[in-house]
Protein backbone atom coordinates (compact mmCIF):
# COMPACT_ATOMS: atom_id res chain seq x y z
CA UNK A 1 0.00 0.00 0.00
CA UNK A 2 1.11 3.53 -0.74
CA UNK A 3 0.07 6.06 1.40
CA UNK A 4 -0.10 9.41 0.20
CA UNK A 5 -0.38 12.21 2.67
CA UNK A 6 -1.67 15.61 0.78
CA UNK A 7 -1.64 18.52 3.09
CA UNK A 8 -3.44 21.68 1.84
CA UNK A 9 -2.38 25.20 3.56
CA UNK A 10 -5.24 27.83 4.07
CA UNK A 11 -3.86 31.17 4.57
CA UNK A 12 -4.53 34.99 4.35
CA UNK A 13 -2.96 37.92 5.83
CA UNK A 14 -4.97 39.62 8.42
CA UNK A 15 -4.32 42.73 5.73
CA UNK A 16 -6.12 41.46 2.80
CA UNK A 17 -8.68 43.37 1.30
CA UNK A 18 -12.17 41.79 1.86
CA UNK A 19 -13.09 41.44 -1.77
CA UNK A 20 -10.05 39.48 -2.31
CA UNK A 21 -10.87 37.39 0.50
CA UNK A 22 -14.27 36.66 -0.40
CA UNK A 23 -13.48 35.89 -3.98
CA UNK A 24 -10.74 33.18 -2.90
CA UNK A 25 -13.45 32.04 -0.21
CA UNK A 26 -15.92 30.98 -3.13
CA UNK A 27 -12.92 29.75 -5.66
CA UNK A 28 -11.11 27.41 -3.61
CA UNK A 29 -12.58 27.38 0.73
CA UNK A 30 -15.57 26.65 -0.02
CA UNK A 31 -15.87 23.98 -2.65
CA UNK A 32 -12.68 22.52 -1.51
CA UNK A 33 -14.47 21.56 1.87
CA UNK A 34 -17.87 20.78 0.22
CA UNK A 35 -15.67 18.37 -1.81
CA UNK A 36 -14.46 17.00 1.32
CA UNK A 37 -17.10 16.13 3.18
CA UNK A 38 -19.25 14.53 0.11
CA UNK A 39 -15.82 12.21 -0.16
CA UNK A 40 -16.49 8.61 0.51
CA UNK A 41 -13.56 8.48 2.80
CA UNK A 42 -10.80 10.74 3.90
CA UNK A 43 -9.90 13.41 2.01
CA UNK A 44 -6.80 15.82 2.87
CA UNK A 45 -5.30 16.68 6.09
CA UNK A 46 -5.26 20.78 6.00
CA UNK A 47 -3.76 23.48 7.92
CA UNK A 48 -5.79 26.94 8.83
CA UNK A 49 -4.40 30.06 10.44
CA UNK A 50 -6.20 32.09 12.60
CA UNK A 51 -4.86 35.16 10.53
CA UNK A 52 -7.94 33.67 7.90
CA UNK A 53 -10.04 31.92 10.43
CA UNK A 54 -11.50 35.13 11.80
CA UNK A 55 -12.23 36.19 9.10
CA UNK A 56 -14.32 33.46 7.39
CA UNK A 57 -18.31 32.83 8.50
CA UNK A 58 -19.05 30.89 11.51
CA UNK A 59 -21.00 28.92 9.46
CA UNK A 60 -17.91 27.31 7.13
CA UNK A 61 -16.21 26.94 10.32
CA UNK A 62 -18.51 24.79 11.53
CA UNK A 63 -18.34 22.99 7.83
CA UNK A 64 -14.54 22.48 8.40
CA UNK A 65 -15.70 20.57 12.14
CA UNK A 66 -17.90 18.97 10.60
CA UNK A 67 -15.34 17.88 8.30
CA UNK A 68 -12.95 17.05 10.81
CA UNK A 69 -15.36 15.24 13.32
CA UNK A 70 -16.15 12.77 10.19
CA UNK A 71 -13.00 12.09 9.52
CA UNK A 72 -12.98 14.01 6.25
CA UNK A 73 -9.79 15.99 7.11
CA UNK A 74 -6.79 15.82 9.61
CA UNK A 75 -6.40 19.12 11.17
CA UNK A 76 -1.96 20.46 11.61
CA UNK A 77 -1.66 23.39 14.10
CA UNK A 78 0.07 26.19 12.40
CA UNK A 79 1.59 29.45 13.44
CA UNK A 80 -1.83 32.25 14.22
CA UNK A 81 -0.36 35.19 11.96
CA UNK A 82 1.57 33.21 10.08
CA UNK A 83 5.39 34.24 11.55
CA UNK A 84 8.49 32.78 9.74
CA UNK A 85 9.27 30.87 13.23
CA UNK A 86 12.70 30.26 12.80
CA UNK A 87 13.62 33.98 12.76
CA UNK A 88 11.58 34.77 16.16
CA UNK A 89 12.40 34.16 19.63
CA UNK A 90 10.84 30.79 21.67
CA UNK A 91 8.10 33.41 23.77
CA UNK A 92 7.08 34.60 20.35
CA UNK A 93 6.88 30.79 18.89
CA UNK A 94 4.96 29.80 21.45
CA UNK A 95 2.54 32.55 21.63
CA UNK A 96 1.76 31.96 17.96
CA UNK A 97 1.14 28.21 18.28
CA UNK A 98 -0.56 28.98 21.58
CA UNK A 99 -2.85 31.19 19.85
CA UNK A 100 -3.77 29.07 16.82
CA UNK A 101 -4.34 26.04 18.94
CA UNK A 102 -6.77 27.74 20.99
CA UNK A 103 -8.45 29.13 18.03
CA UNK A 104 -8.51 25.48 16.99
CA UNK A 105 -9.92 24.54 20.24
CA UNK A 106 -12.63 26.48 20.48
CA UNK A 107 -13.78 25.95 16.92
CA UNK A 108 -13.16 22.93 15.72
CA UNK A 109 -11.05 19.55 17.83
CA UNK A 110 -12.52 20.27 21.41
CA UNK A 111 -9.92 18.63 23.32
CA UNK A 112 -8.44 16.32 21.20
CA UNK A 113 -4.74 16.09 20.39
CA UNK A 114 -3.10 18.76 18.20
CA UNK A 115 0.48 16.37 17.25
CA UNK A 116 1.39 17.63 13.66
CA UNK A 117 2.54 20.98 12.96
CA UNK A 118 2.89 23.09 9.55
CA UNK A 119 5.15 25.30 10.14
CA UNK A 120 4.45 28.19 7.37
CA UNK A 121 6.13 28.70 3.97
CA UNK A 122 7.46 24.95 5.28
CA UNK A 123 10.66 26.81 7.28
CA UNK A 124 12.09 24.07 9.24
CA UNK A 125 14.45 24.51 11.71
CA UNK A 126 16.32 21.46 13.33
CA UNK A 127 16.29 23.73 16.55
CA UNK A 128 12.63 23.90 16.43
CA UNK A 129 12.40 20.44 15.85
CA UNK A 130 15.02 19.79 18.96
CA UNK A 131 12.07 21.69 21.40
CA UNK A 132 8.99 19.88 20.19
CA UNK A 133 8.16 19.57 23.74
CA UNK A 134 7.91 23.19 24.82
CA UNK A 135 5.91 24.03 21.26
CA UNK A 136 3.80 21.37 21.90
CA UNK A 137 4.01 18.96 18.73
CA UNK A 138 5.11 15.42 17.79
CA UNK A 139 5.79 15.61 14.65
CA UNK A 140 6.35 18.36 11.60
CA UNK A 141 6.76 18.61 7.75
CA UNK A 142 9.76 19.86 6.30
CA UNK A 143 10.93 20.61 2.57
CA UNK A 144 12.81 17.33 1.77
CA UNK A 145 16.06 18.86 0.62
CA UNK A 146 16.18 19.89 4.88
CA UNK A 147 17.42 16.32 4.99
CA UNK A 148 18.63 15.37 1.55
CA UNK A 149 21.40 18.12 1.17
CA UNK A 150 23.70 16.45 3.29
CA UNK A 151 22.39 12.90 1.35
CA UNK A 152 23.31 14.18 -2.33
CA UNK A 153 26.26 11.30 -2.26
CA UNK A 154 23.90 8.96 -2.18
CA UNK A 155 21.74 6.97 -5.37
CA UNK A 156 18.57 9.08 -5.58
CA UNK A 157 16.23 6.18 -4.22
CA UNK A 158 18.19 6.33 -1.00
CA UNK A 159 18.04 10.02 -0.25
CA UNK A 160 14.83 10.69 1.43
CA UNK A 161 12.73 7.75 3.34
CA UNK A 162 9.73 6.02 1.89
CA UNK A 163 9.32 3.88 4.45
CA UNK A 164 10.39 4.92 7.91
CA UNK A 165 10.22 8.49 9.42
CA UNK A 166 13.56 11.02 10.08
CA UNK A 167 13.60 12.16 13.54
CA UNK A 168 14.98 15.37 14.05
CA UNK A 169 15.70 15.71 18.32
CA UNK A 170 12.47 15.27 19.59
CA UNK A 171 9.92 15.71 16.21
CA UNK A 172 9.81 12.89 13.71
CA UNK A 173 9.63 14.97 10.52
CA UNK A 174 7.47 14.79 7.02
CA UNK A 175 9.30 15.03 4.09
CA UNK A 176 7.13 16.74 1.60
CA UNK A 177 8.18 15.33 -1.72
CA UNK A 178 9.47 18.95 -3.51
CA UNK A 179 9.46 17.38 -7.00
CA UNK A 180 5.40 16.09 -6.80
CA UNK A 181 4.48 19.14 -4.82
CA UNK A 182 5.52 21.53 -7.30
CA UNK A 183 4.34 18.97 -10.11
CA UNK A 184 0.63 19.55 -9.05
CA UNK A 185 0.80 23.06 -8.11
CA UNK A 186 2.38 24.37 -11.44
CA UNK A 187 1.11 22.29 -13.54
CA UNK A 188 0.44 23.25 -17.09
CA UNK A 189 -3.36 23.56 -17.93
CA UNK A 190 -3.71 21.08 -20.74
CA UNK A 191 -2.06 18.50 -18.50
CA UNK A 192 -5.00 16.51 -16.42
CA UNK A 193 -5.24 14.83 -12.96
CA UNK A 194 -5.14 11.54 -14.53
CA UNK A 195 -1.98 12.66 -16.63
CA UNK A 196 -0.02 13.40 -13.55
CA UNK A 197 -1.71 10.87 -11.11
CA UNK A 198 -0.25 7.98 -13.80
CA UNK A 199 3.00 10.05 -13.40
CA UNK A 200 2.97 10.18 -9.88
CA UNK A 201 2.14 6.60 -9.40
CA UNK A 202 4.64 5.32 -11.84
CA UNK A 203 7.09 7.25 -10.42
CA UNK A 204 6.73 6.05 -6.53
CA UNK A 205 6.46 1.88 -7.53
CA UNK A 206 9.98 2.73 -9.93
CA UNK A 207 11.58 4.38 -6.54
CA UNK A 208 9.95 1.69 -4.63
CA UNK A 209 11.71 -1.23 -6.84
CA UNK A 210 14.79 0.79 -7.12
CA UNK A 211 14.60 0.61 -3.12
CA UNK A 212 13.55 -2.94 -2.71
CA UNK A 213 10.37 -2.01 -1.30
CA UNK A 214 7.79 -4.71 -1.06
CA UNK A 215 5.98 -3.32 2.02
CA UNK A 216 3.87 -0.49 2.50
CA UNK A 217 5.94 3.07 1.70
CA UNK A 218 4.27 6.55 1.90
CA UNK A 219 5.02 10.15 -0.32
CA UNK A 220 3.63 13.63 1.02
CA UNK A 221 2.36 16.49 -1.26
CA UNK A 222 2.00 19.90 0.41
CA UNK A 223 1.03 23.10 -1.03
CA UNK A 224 -1.45 26.47 -0.81
CA UNK A 225 -4.95 25.34 -0.54
CA UNK A 226 -5.34 28.46 -3.27
CA UNK A 227 -3.26 26.83 -5.11
CA UNK A 228 -7.11 25.17 -6.40
CA UNK A 229 -9.81 27.39 -7.98
CA UNK A 230 -7.87 30.79 -7.05
CA UNK A 231 -4.43 30.22 -9.11
CA UNK A 232 -5.74 27.37 -11.00
CA UNK A 233 -8.72 28.53 -11.95
CA UNK A 234 -10.14 24.88 -12.70
CA UNK A 235 -8.15 22.77 -10.05
CA UNK A 236 -11.01 21.76 -8.14
CA UNK A 237 -13.14 20.65 -11.18
CA UNK A 238 -10.70 19.65 -13.08
CA UNK A 239 -7.70 18.57 -10.89
CA UNK A 240 -8.66 17.98 -7.20
CA UNK A 241 -11.75 15.97 -8.44
CA UNK A 242 -11.11 13.74 -10.76
CA UNK A 243 -6.99 13.27 -8.50
CA UNK A 244 -8.95 11.93 -5.48
CA UNK A 245 -11.39 9.98 -8.08
CA UNK A 246 -8.52 8.19 -9.16
CA UNK A 247 -7.70 7.15 -6.06
CA UNK A 248 -10.81 5.80 -4.97
CA UNK A 249 -9.91 3.42 -8.15
CA UNK A 250 -6.54 2.35 -7.19
CA UNK A 251 -7.59 2.20 -3.39
CA UNK A 252 -6.53 -0.98 -3.08
CA UNK A 253 -2.70 0.19 -4.16
CA UNK A 254 -2.91 3.50 -2.91
CA UNK A 255 -5.05 5.72 -0.80
CA UNK A 256 -4.93 9.25 0.77
CA UNK A 257 -3.89 8.96 4.48
CA UNK A 258 -3.61 11.48 7.50
CA UNK A 259 -0.58 12.61 8.43
CA UNK A 260 -0.58 11.71 11.65
CA UNK A 261 -1.45 8.04 10.75
CA UNK A 262 1.48 7.77 8.58
CA UNK A 263 3.60 9.08 11.40
CA UNK A 264 2.48 6.90 13.94
CA UNK A 265 2.97 3.65 11.26
CA UNK A 266 6.56 4.04 10.16
CA UNK A 267 9.37 3.37 12.36
CA UNK A 268 11.71 6.21 13.20
CA UNK A 269 15.43 6.36 13.06
CA UNK A 270 16.81 9.30 14.81
CA UNK A 271 19.21 11.44 11.82
CA UNK A 272 19.58 14.84 13.97
CA UNK A 273 22.50 15.07 12.31
CA UNK A 274 21.55 15.27 9.12
CA UNK A 275 18.77 18.57 9.08
CA UNK A 276 19.82 21.57 8.10
CA UNK A 277 16.99 24.57 7.64
CA UNK A 278 15.26 25.29 4.74
CA UNK A 279 11.99 26.02 3.26
CA UNK A 280 9.83 25.04 0.08
CA UNK A 281 11.08 28.10 -1.32
CA UNK A 282 14.63 27.26 -0.90
CA UNK A 283 17.02 25.71 -3.62
CA UNK A 284 20.32 24.09 -3.64
CA UNK A 285 22.18 27.01 -4.49
CA UNK A 286 20.76 28.94 -1.46
CA UNK A 287 22.08 26.24 0.75
CA UNK A 288 25.47 26.47 -0.58
CA UNK A 289 25.40 29.63 0.25
CA UNK A 290 24.30 28.77 3.63
CA UNK A 291 20.82 31.44 3.17
CA UNK A 292 18.02 28.86 4.14
CA UNK A 293 15.06 31.26 3.97
CA UNK A 294 16.14 33.31 0.93
CA UNK A 295 12.65 35.05 0.20
CA UNK A 296 12.60 36.23 3.97
CA UNK A 297 16.35 36.51 5.45
CA UNK A 298 17.93 37.05 2.41
CA UNK A 299 21.84 39.08 3.05
CA UNK A 300 21.77 40.95 0.16
CA UNK A 301 17.97 42.34 0.36
CA UNK A 302 18.03 45.28 1.70
CA UNK A 303 13.85 45.00 2.50
CA UNK A 304 14.83 41.57 4.65
CA UNK A 305 17.66 43.31 6.63
CA UNK A 306 16.08 46.25 7.76
CA UNK A 307 12.34 44.23 8.21
CA UNK A 308 13.89 41.88 10.64
CA UNK A 309 16.00 44.42 12.35
CA UNK A 310 12.45 46.15 13.00
CA UNK A 311 11.29 43.15 14.25
CA UNK A 312 13.88 42.04 16.63
CA UNK A 313 14.20 45.63 17.93
CA UNK A 314 10.44 46.00 18.39
CA UNK A 315 10.26 43.14 20.18
CA UNK A 316 13.35 44.14 22.56
CA UNK A 317 11.55 47.01 22.85
CA UNK A 318 8.19 45.59 24.32
CA UNK A 319 10.18 43.33 26.43
CA UNK A 320 11.69 46.48 28.21
CA UNK A 321 8.10 47.95 28.48
CA UNK A 322 6.63 47.52 32.30
CA UNK A 323 3.33 47.85 31.30
CA UNK A 324 2.17 48.24 27.44
CA UNK A 325 -0.95 48.98 26.22
CA UNK A 326 -3.67 46.06 24.69
CA UNK A 327 -3.18 47.47 21.36
CA UNK A 328 0.57 47.48 21.14
CA UNK A 329 -0.02 43.57 22.08
CA UNK A 330 -2.34 43.15 19.34
CA UNK A 331 0.34 44.80 17.02
CA UNK A 332 3.13 42.63 17.88
CA UNK A 333 1.26 39.48 17.48
CA UNK A 334 0.07 40.34 14.28
CA UNK A 335 1.97 42.52 12.07
CA UNK A 336 5.47 39.98 11.82
CA UNK A 337 3.59 38.00 8.88
CA UNK A 338 5.64 36.37 6.41
CA UNK A 339 4.11 38.30 3.49
CA UNK A 340 5.93 41.70 3.35
CA UNK A 341 9.70 40.56 3.26
CA UNK A 342 7.98 37.66 0.06
CA UNK A 343 6.58 40.29 -1.84
CA UNK A 344 9.70 42.56 -2.09
CA UNK A 345 11.40 39.42 -3.29
CA UNK A 346 9.11 39.25 -5.65
CA UNK A 347 9.13 43.15 -6.98
CA UNK A 348 5.69 43.32 -5.74
CA UNK A 349 6.80 47.23 -3.41
CA UNK A 350 3.83 47.97 -2.76
CA UNK A 351 2.21 44.87 -1.31
CA UNK A 352 5.51 44.41 0.71
CA UNK A 353 4.60 48.28 2.31
CA UNK A 354 1.46 47.02 3.91
CA UNK A 355 3.49 47.05 7.09
CA UNK A 356 4.40 50.41 7.13
CA UNK A 357 1.15 51.68 8.91
CA UNK A 358 1.44 49.11 11.23
CA UNK A 359 5.13 49.46 12.31
CA UNK A 360 4.43 53.33 12.47
CA UNK A 361 2.22 52.24 15.34
CA UNK A 362 3.64 50.31 16.89
CA UNK A 363 7.16 53.20 17.04
CA UNK A 364 4.78 55.46 18.12
CA UNK A 365 2.84 53.03 20.93
CA UNK A 366 6.66 52.84 22.16
CA UNK A 367 7.05 55.95 23.41
CA UNK A 368 7.88 57.59 19.55
CA UNK A 369 10.76 55.01 19.91
CA UNK A 370 13.47 56.98 17.23
CA UNK A 371 15.39 54.55 16.40
CA UNK A 372 11.78 52.22 15.06
CA UNK A 373 11.53 55.25 13.10
CA UNK A 374 14.76 55.55 11.13
CA UNK A 375 14.47 52.05 10.18
CA UNK A 376 10.67 52.66 8.62
CA UNK A 377 11.73 55.97 6.91
CA UNK A 378 14.63 53.45 5.07
CA UNK A 379 11.87 50.92 4.49
CA UNK A 380 9.61 53.95 2.79
CA UNK A 381 12.57 54.59 0.32
CA UNK A 382 12.58 50.76 -0.59
CA UNK A 383 8.91 50.53 -1.00
CA UNK A 384 8.65 54.06 -3.62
Amino acid sequence: MIHLGFLLHAHQPWTQSDNTRRRIFFESYWPLLALANSYPSFAFSMDITLSLGEHLPDWFLELIRDAYLRKKIELLNTAAYHYLLPLFDKSVIQEQLLLNRKFYREKFVGGNALPGLFLPELAFSPDMACDAEVYNFSWCLAEDHSFTYKRLHLPEHEQAPLNWIAQCGAAGVLLRSGYWSKRIAFRQHHESAEQIFNELLDGHNDWRARAQIAKDSYLILAMDLETFGHHQKDGVTNFITPFLAKLLEHKDTVRTTPLNEIHEKFPKIDKTDIFIPASWSTEKEHLDQGIPYPLWDHPANPFHRLWNGFARLAHHRTELAPNYSAELAELMRKSFYSCPPWQFAHGNKEVAGWCIPHFERIAHLLNNDRELYQIIWQLKQLVK
